[in-house]
């Protein structure tokens, strides 16, 4: 049976509590920048850990039926471990329902205090994982690497209650190097929060979100994650929780998200409100949305079986692409002699139909040459579509 999974979604204030908590969520994440690995929130010097208290002591008298959490899924520094103590003295005195963490470490050392909830944003992706963990996890965050079937697998094969983000940005990089900060003209001040927009010159529109902030700096996806036209996809999955994370967007649009998926949960939802707020929600979206993979990496799979098997069956693979630099060369590793002028063909699940022409020749010494030969590395010229680890084939031999 089909079990009412959590409206789940962050909030920094009282004021975005009662924003959430009217739009339909009834699980908060109570999230504080110093503590919040990708937190759009600009620190202030006068803000400490302490103000967390206020919040859950306004949660709790004005919500009293609401599931609260705080955010702490930091990358654990030495620096870290005083607010680490700070938020242990803060739980033991002011409690809330969990503690989300990333850290295995913080997994650990706040299971001995209060229920935690694992928030992996890469890896625990099988069930021997996600079953593992359990041991010392009340819930786990799956990542949004994962398609629905394998969630679904993970669901069958462990009793533990299982959230996703079904809204919201994607995370592709983080580093704990600030890389942004050498492009401001101000002193240097790791307080400082830096945010910026960068559009790919290969594909004109698709614009990434580059964020650096106090714990580092993070690159999103040009698109957010959406799975509100999966319905079924995502009820199948059965899951105990469902993540709306649309830190510093619209107000609007994070309420419009909010109760559009309150509203898919529902047992009989209201089809003509869903339409509407999807309309909405789609038109004032920061970036596309799309479902990510929670679908595609059923079609990445099949694409790369097709592959596979083609490259198994072929005798005729001249080598393989190694790496790629946009507009300048690629390096291809050789497994047949090739000879300046000819053509090959491209084989690669994200492209459809792509030639490569040996016009040039170079060697790893960028020296000039004629010809290559088995085992060798060569470069050619790049091609607009070429992908890293395609293979090439003989274009008369396909």
């Amino acid at each position: 049976m089909l079990k009412k999974p959590d409206i789940i979604t962050y909030c920094a204030s009282q004021t975005e509590a009662d924003i959430a908590i009217n739009a339909g969520a009834d699980h908060l994440i109570l999230d504080h920048p110093s503590i919040s690995l990708c937190s759009f929130i600009p620190p202030k010097p006068s803000d400490t850990i302490d103000s967390l208290n206020t919040l859950i002591t306004y949660c709790k008298n004005t919500y009293p039926h609401i599931t609260l959490s705080i955010n702490c899924d930091i990358l654990t520094h030495q620096n870290h471990l005083p607010l680490i103590k700070q938020l242990s003295a803060l739980i033991q005195s002011n409690p809330v329902n969990f503690v989300r963490v990333q850290d295995v470490g913080l997994l650990y050392h706040f299971s001995k205090q209060c229920p935690t909830i694992y928030h992996a944003q890469m890896g625990n992706s099988s069930y021997l994982s996600v079953a593992e963990i359990s041991n010392h996890a009340t819930r786990q965050t799956l990542s949004m690497d994962l398609p629905h079937t394998d969630i679904s697998l993970i669901q069958t094969k462990t009793n533990t209650p299982l959230e996703i983000v079904v809204h919201g940005h994607c995370l592709i990089q983080y580093s704990q190097r600030r890389f942004l900060s050498s492009l401001t003209n101000d002193s240097p001040n790791h307080s400082k929060q830096i945010h910026l927009l960068a559009e790919d010159e290969d594909y004109p529109g698709r614009r990434f979100t580059f964020l650096d902030n106090p714990h580092g700096h993070f690159m999103f996806a040009y698109f957010d994650r959406s799975l509100l036209n999966d319905t079924d996809e995502l009820k199948d999955c059965n899951l105990s929780g469902w993540i709306i994370d649309t830190r510093g967007q619209d107000k609007q649009y994070w309420q419009s998200c909010i109760t559009a998926y309150q509203n898919l949960c529902d047992p009989n939802p209201n089809l003509e409100l869903a339409e509407k707020l999807f309309a909405t929600i789609k038109d004032i979206a920061p970036r596309p949305l799309k479902p990510g993979f929670f679908r595609m990496n059923q079609t990445d799979k099949r694409r790369f079986k097709k592959v596979a098997h083609q490259a198994q069956d072929s005798q005729h693979v001249i080598g393989q692409v190694l790496d790629v630099v946009a507009k300048k060369r690629i390096t291809i590793l050789l497994k047949q002699t090739i000879k300046l002028g000819e053509r090959f063909e491209v084989l690669h699940p994200k492209v459809e139909s792509l030639t490569v022409e040996a016009s040039m020749l170079w060697d790893v010494d960028n020296k000039v040459v004629k010809s290559a030969g088995v085992g060798e590395l060569v470069q050619l010229p790049w091609v607009k579509g070429i992908q890293q680890h395609s293979l090439l084939l003989r274009t008369s031999e396909k």
